[in-house]
């Protein structure tokens, strides 16, 4: 029902049912670093921002406050997310 994927991460094997992902109502989403805009960096796959390029509910990231950083760009397909949790403060974007 599981399997590793290529980052030594569990996920569901090509056997497990999928759903769409406009049926949940908040996405928790990790993070390498974000910025004060709401964006995130990721592992530079663009994954989540193409998942996440239609869906309107809330989206979430969990991390370190010393994983803020500016120093960065995000790009034109970056994804904003709604709201980051730190250990320290809760930002929020998008007017949620």
């Amino acid at each position: 029902m599981y399997e590793l994927n290529k980052f030594n991460i569990i996920q569901p094997n090509s056997k497990s049912s999928s759903i769409d992902i406009n049926e949940l109502d908040i996405i928790i989403v990790p993070l390498l670093a974000f910025n004060s805009k709401g964006y995130r960096l990721g592992q530079g796959g663009g994954f989540y921002d193409r998942a996440l390029a239609d869906f309107s509910n809330l989206k979430i990231g969990l991390c370190n406050i010393n994983q803020k950083d500016n120093n960065w760009q995000y790009e034109k397909h970056d994804i904003k997310l709604d709201i980051i949790i730190t250990e320290e403060n809760s930002f929020f974007f998008n007017d949620c």
